[in-house]
This record gives C-alpha cells, structure tokens and sequence, in this order.
C-alpha cells in the first residue's frame, strides 16, 4: 500500500479518535490529554482499534480510573466512578461516515452500592419519565389499547334453573 493509502488510514483514525475524545471529554468531564494519554496505551488502543474495525465488537465502556481513562470490553462488577459505554446499532466496521448513525452512547452512574446504582438509575428513569408518559389518559387517545380486554363471554350457568316452556 502507497503512502497515500497509509494518510488516508491515519486520517480515518484521527477522526475516530476525534470522535470518542468529543464525547468522553464532554461526558466525563476530563481534559483531551487524558483522551490522547489512554488512546496511546497498547492496551486502550487495542480495545478501541477492535470495536473500530471489528464488526462483532459491539460495546466499549470508558471510565476514568486513579490517575487515567480506562477502557472495557465488559461492564466491571462494581464502578466507583460515571461509566461512558459505546454500542453498536448493527454490526459493522466503524467509519468516520457512519460513526454518528451507527453508534449509540450514554453514561452509567454509579451508586452507593457499586453496579446496583445502574439498576437504580434504569428504576428511577422508568417509573419517572417513562410510567407517567404511558399512564397519562391524553396520551392513550386515538391509539390502542395497550393489552387486549378480554371480552366477557355470557355462557348459562349449569346451577341457575331454567323455565321449561312445555306443559
């Protein structure tokens, strides 16, 4: 491959970079060094270059650890610290095309009681953003119903006498 072929690659990956800097230095609210510093370890590098060009690599999380970023393919048991996580909609290889539309990002926030502040925070949205949509009367009108009704049936009850007409 020529040396054009070689920028072109090294573009593609700044602007990757670019990207996943953007947004764990606006969710995490650290310093674009510690970006560089993590993206320039082997091991970070590695996890980010394999959910880049791997299109079975669905999840990256980012956290900041004691003194820097720390990458994860898997959730850690308990986080003490906000977890920025990455997902894949579809599997496929990341471009600097399709990054936006492909990928899905968020935090995770920790809780007093490690990993079940995340079970904390998915309670907390459903039964306040969620429920309240769902259950409000001027939301339902004009669509379905949200479970079937069963509808009553009228069978004779074998213990009810019935009049017999007939002398």
């Amino acid at each position: 491959m020529g040396e054009g072929g070689e920028r072109s690659r090294e573009d593609m990956r700044a602007a990757l970079n670019s990207y996943f800097e953007e947004r764990c230095v606006t969710g995490l609210k650290v310093k674009a060094d510690k970006f560089k510093k993590m993206a320039a370890s082997d091991d970070a590098c590695a996890r980010l270059t394999d959910f880049v060009s791997n299109a079975e690599c669905q999840r990256l999380l980012i956290s900041e650890g004691p003194k820097e970023l720390v990458c994860f393919d898997t959730p850690p048991a308990s986080h003490k610290k906000k977890l920025l996580y990455f997902l894949k909609i579809h599997k496929v290889a990341l471009t600097p095309e399709n990054v936006a539309a492909e990928v899905m990002h968020g935090d995770l926030h920790p809780g007093s009681a490690g990993s079940s502040g995340s079970l904390q925070h998915l309670f907390d949205t459903t039964s306040e953003v969620y429920l309240p949509m769902v259950s409000n009367v001027h939301n339902q009108v004009g669509g379905q119903p949200l479970a079937p009704t069963p509808t009553p049936t009228l069978e004779p009850n074998p213990k009810t006498p019935t009049l017999d007409p007939s002398p």
